[in-house]
């Protein structure tokens, strides 16, 4: 159980991804600016490969293909990858 207990603090908290990630097609302009700028950040401060791991399965619903990690961490890589936004 210790072992576990350790792994599961290494892992990184997503629940703050997922609440962003809908914001990423949103209409407003300024809004998905400043929801792609957080996703940099947070795949920034992940690395690789831990940021292609936990953070493209959540991104994918809004992807248009497969992210690098170049991708994920700035915010025209980002926004080349995603669906076009909502209307």
């Amino acid at each position: 159980f210790q072992q576990f207990s350790s792994r599961h603090r290494l892992l990184p908290n997503t629940s703050l991804l997922n609440k962003y990630v809908a914001l990423l097609v949103h209409p407003s302009a300024d809004i998905r600016y400043f929801a792609i700028s957080t996703i940099n950040a947070f795949c920034k401060s992940l690395g690789s490969p831990d940021a292609e791991v936990f953070v493209i399965p959540i991104l994918r619903p809004f992807l248009r293909f497969q992210p690098k990690l170049s991708h994920l961490t700035t915010r025209q890589g980002l926004e080349a990858c995603l669906q076009p936004p909502w209307t």
